[in-house]
């Protein structure tokens, strides 16, 4: 609503025939936080023993959005979008505050805002499959995206040799970060969290873009600031 985001959707608020509210509080509430005037549909004189029917249904997702929306690859498509937004807000991890997690129909705006996506979403799948599933498709397509707003050569590059492997000196940080990566796959006292995995993912980037090569690929969570897409 402060965003300007709420639209007339058919979902009306409901009243019963003896005037009780039956469906509609959480956005009624809403309304009086945010102090705005906001116009619905209201249907009055509902029988009551059907409040057990109202909501039963599940949330729509963002992944339901993009589906109606045509989007191709919408549950990859839907997943590349969240993680990128996280991303560009600074998220370290897959999950977003409330405060900062995007609307369904802020991710939908920003897909077509950016539809330069929609080919990173094809080759998230396609270095999915290509690697043995070191990453998911989500997680190649919003890393290499990142990468690519610093250098787009260069991330292309990285996300190919991470992918299939090519042409690795046991020196390079693509190769350190790959064995990391199949490692935490097979052997579960190697896995790694979310974010650890992200900043191990930006760190090797980092080497790589830079010409580095390294001894042994860590973050150090205590001592060092999250890392940034260099």
């Amino acid at each position: 609503m402060k965003n300007g985001e709420w639209v007339l959707n058919g979902q009306c608020i409901i009243f019963s025939n003896t005037g009780v509210l039956l469906d509609g509080q959480h956005r009624l509430a809403a309304v009086v936080n945010s102090g705005l005037t906001i116009p619905f549909d209201v249907r009055f004189g509902i029988n009551e023993e059907t409040f057990a029917t109202i909501d039963d249904g599940k949330k729509r997702t963002p992944a339901d959005v993009f589906s109606i929306e045509s989007i191709p690859n919408y549950a990859n498509a839907a997943a590349v979008v969240n993680l990128v937004i996280g991303m560009e807000r600074g998220a370290t991890n897959d999950t977003m505050h409330s405060a900062s997690r995007p609307s369904n129909i802020e991710m939908a705006k920003w897909y077509f805002d950016h539809q330069e996506i929609a080919d990173f979403v094809l080759l998230g799948i396609k270095w999915y499959d290509a690697s043995g599933r070191l990453l998911t498709p989500s997680k190649f397509a919003s890393y290499a995206y990142m990468m690519a707003k610093v250098d787009e050569a260069a991330a292309m590059k990285f996300m190919e040799q991470l992918a299939f492997g090519f042409n690795l000196t046991t020196s390079s940080p693509v190769f350190k970060l790959r064995s990391m990566l199949a490692k935490a796959k097979v052997d579960k006292t190697k896995k790694l969290s979310v974010s650890y995995e992200r900043a191990l993912i930006i760190k090797a980037w980092n080497f790589f873009r830079k010409g580095k090569t390294v001894k042994i690929l860590k973050y150090d969570t205590e001592r060092e600031d999250f890392p940034k897409f260099d």
